[in-house]
């Protein structure tokens, strides 16, 4: 599952920071979209795509669009929504952890699922998953200061001294 900039703060929201909406499910329907894009790079200007499934429901007693989203690569494969789906058409009541401060979003973010009190998204699982992501874009970004903090020094202090650099 991808993660974009708007979601950077959710990798710091505790379990106790989540409130519980249960009902009762009114609709679930999945989509497969495919997105393509061109690279300005490529000089055969060959187009790259991929397909994003996308299961959005609603519960019968919350005017609320909840929707899960994963990146499936260039296969139609979607089973996990699937199976989501399946599990919420079957249970009695289903439960969507979300943020405090979503408490008022027409489609909030899910940090946890549950049907019949099974979590079928689990709170730990989607944090490593983000967690992961927000290392690799921290690195990345510690990496782009350090480097530009090192040519800094190099063009302003080192080369006033009089040292050459080969």
């Amino acid at each position: 599952m991808g993660i974009s900039a708007m979601q950077l703060p959710s990798l710091f929201v505790f379990r106790s920071s989540l409130l519980p909406i249960k009902g009762t499910l009114e609709n679930a329907t999945i989509y497969i979209t495919t997105h393509t894009s061109k690279s300005r790079y490529n000089i055969f200007g060959h187009e790259s795509s991929s397909q994003k499934a996308r299961l959005i429901f609603y519960l019968s007693e919350h005017k609320k669009k909840f929707a899960l989203q994963r990146n499936i690569g260039d296969s139609y494969e979607y089973q996990f929504y699937e199976t989501i789906k399946l599990k919420l058409n079957h249970a009695d009541e289903i439960t969507v952890w979300i943020h405090q401060q979503d408490i008022d979003s027409w489609e909030p973010e899910i940090f946890q699922l549950d049907t019949d009190n099974t979590p079928i998204i689990d709170f730990n699982s989607k944090k490593r998953e983000d967690n992961s992501v927000m290392l690799f874009i921290f690195l990345a970004g510690l990496g782009c200061v350090i480097l530009s903090g090192l040519l800094f020094y190099k063009t302003i202090y080192v080369n006033k001294a009089g040292f050459i650099f080969i």
